[in-house]
């Protein structure tokens, strides 16, 4: 249930972008979201999102550990622009034990709810797992449900619940990442025969994608990084940089002092630090 920081105030997501991860391996997604709320303008907390299903944590500010500000397990930024909405809501907690279910569901009637116009969800998979093609090569994968792609825009298009419709949509995408990021053969469609070596029948990945794509009107793309875990920086700016262009979020501004990929420079929040 979405709570908005100002009492009664009702938000309009119809015309926005929705930025979500969960918890994975190496919480790869979690280290993105965070290097993009803390480098890129004006993001600003608009509220909480209540949930009985996740372990109930409270924390420092995860951007600046000397403010004294106290943060939950799940809260939402809204950054707006002149022809566009974007909205990342952030999990600092891991999911409760047999609660993957109920969870997906609560986040995908909200999605519904919200009527959002795309839903960008970053996971990670377990790269010990890999089969020996998906060994060589870039270390990324896309799922794309109830999407079609053209040069200029994305529009849902009908029987969406097709399988072969499914492999035109993630050959979409291919196509037009190809052309946003000037880039070849990076991003590959998850092998079939390959999904369930990463994500189980019962995970939440899993239960959240089916959801999705049994409701015809949630049009998602998730981008699937392979990591193991332990410290995966490279990981999260690359995904970080991916995100920014892909979407044109905002084109960060160049600092060469601080850490940089692809031509962006990234300014590190401070829940990336170890110590904190």
């Amino acid at each position: 249930m979405f709570v908005p920081k100002k009492n009664g105030e009702i938000k309009d997501f119809s015309n926005s972008t929705l930025i979500l991860s969960t918890n994975s391996i190496g919480w790869v997604g979690q280290l993105t979201l965070d290097l993009l709320l803390n480098s890129i303008e004006d993001f600003q907390q608009i509220g909480w999102f209540y949930s009985q299903h996740l372990l109930p944590i409270i924390g420092n500010d995860p951007f600046d550990s000397t403010t004294g500000d106290l943060f939950c397990n799940l809260q939402i930024y809204e950054k707006v622009t002149k022809d566009h909405t974007f909205v990342i809501l952030q999990q600092r907690s891991p999911i409760m034990k047999n609660h993957n279910q109920d969870f997906a569901v609560e986040i995908v009637n909200w999605i519904k709810e919200s009527k959002f116009k795309e839903v960008l969800y970053l996971v990670s998979a377990d790269a010990t797992r890999r089969i020996d093609t998906q060994i060589q090569g870039e270390q990324y994968r896309i799922i794309s449900i109830n999407r079609n792609y053209n040069d200029n825009s994305s529009s849902s298009e009908s029987n969406h619940n097709n399988d072969n419709n499914d492999n035109n949509d993630n050959n979409n995408i291919n196509d037009i990442l190809l052309k946003r990021m000037n880039i070849s053969n990076q991003w590959k469609q998850l092998e079939i025969n390959t999904y369930e070596n990463f994500f189980r029948e019962g995970c939440f990945t899993t239960k959240f994608l089916s959801l999705c794509k049994k409701s015809n009107d949630i049009k998602i793309l998730s981008l699937i990084v392979f990591c193991s875990e332990g410290i995966n920086i490279n990981q999260s700016l690359s995904l970080a940089n991916w995100v920014n262009t892909y979407l044109n979020v905002q084109s960060i501004n160049p600092n060469s002092n601080d850490h940089s990929n692809e031509g962006f420079s990234w300014k590190i929040p401070a829940s990336w630090n170890i110590n904190n």
